[in-house]
């Protein structure tokens, strides 16, 4: 599978508000509620693409971007507030 990392800024955002931003696992980091987040995110940040260490969650799937640990939190709850 190939991995992938956003090439800009811009698609990074845009990869985040897709996934990140709507995830379960970053969730109550972003709500301050605790002081770790998802490691993938986090792993994804530090890590180069082509080190071990890069996140494999974070691929390619038929042409597309995608990150395979993601959980939609309105998919939970019916809302995203």
């Amino acid at each position: 599978m190939q991995k992938y990392k956003p090439q800009t800024a811009k698609e990074a955002a845009l990869f985040m508000d897709k996934f990140c931003n709507r995830c379960i696992h970053d969730r109550a980091y972003r709500e301050g509620k605790s002081i770790t987040g998802c490691k993938v995110l986090a792993r994804s940040m530090l890590c180069d693409v082509n080190s071990r260490n890069y996140p494999s969650q974070l691929c390619i799937i038929k042409g597309v971007p995608t990150c395979t640990q993601f959980k939609d939190f309105t998919d939970k709850e019916g809302s995203n507030d």
